[in-house]
């Protein structure tokens, strides 16, 4: 049987996991064009073109994970256009009406970096004393750097049918201390498909 210590640690350790839990919040500011109405989309092809392409991959995946309207499919560009290989203007056309892509969604990041600040010092004293001695300990907290993550995109979605762009959001992602780039590349795909869906242009 558990005694009261032991519940009271679990439930530290439980406290101290989720504060060092990374985490990021995305803001978005989105237009839609005019002549958007009436247009469905039923396969969106959403390309992430990071250099590094296991954020890449993890970014495009991150869309067909996240979505959970009916209607309308996301599919990473990866799985489409090989990464590898160039493709001309015309040949890469052919290749996503031959998958039955109607909509293309590009990602564009625009700037990255990281927010450092030190943390102040701290220092504390404990003494304990009898009728023979005194002894006392000090103890010094902080005075160490912490580094939070913020990038900022510009997402496009083209109706892949006609080639016009019918909805542009720009987003500024930042995170916490304990955040990194796929942090902040789930939280950006996330609030992407949230404005997609309040704008309209997606169902929910």
């Amino acid at each position: 049987m558990a005694t009261a210590s032991h519940r009271i640690a679990g439930v530290t350790m439980i406290v101290i996991a989720i504060a060092a839990t990374g985490c990021a919040r995305t803001t978005a500011s989105s237009l839609v064009a005019s002549d958007a109405s009436g247009i469905h989309f039923g396969r969106i092809m959403v390309s992430v073109p990071f250099t590094d392409l296991g954020l890449r991959r993890e970014a495009e995946d991150q869309f067909a994970k996240s979505y959970s309207g009916k209607g309308v499919m996301f599919v990473p560009s990866y799985q489409v256009l090989f990464p590898g290989r160039s493709y001309s203007q015309d040949e890469a056309q052919q290749v996503i009406r031959g998958d039955s892509i109607d909509g293309v969604l590009f990602i564009t990041l625009n700037q990255a970096g990281t927010t450092a600040y030190r943390t102040p010092t701290t220092t504390s004293t404990q003494c304990a004393a009898n009728d023979t001695y005194a002894q006392c300990a000090s103890t010094t907290t902080g005075g160490y750097d912490i580094r939070k993550p913020w990038a900022s995109f510009t997402a496009q979605l083209y109706d892949a049918r006609t080639g016009r762009s019918v909805w542009i959001a720009t987003e500024n992602t930042r995170g916490n201390a304990f955040a990194n780039s796929g942090t902040v590349v789930r939280s950006m795909a996330n609030s992407t498909l949230k404005q997609l869906e309040k704008d309209g242009v997606i169902p929910e």
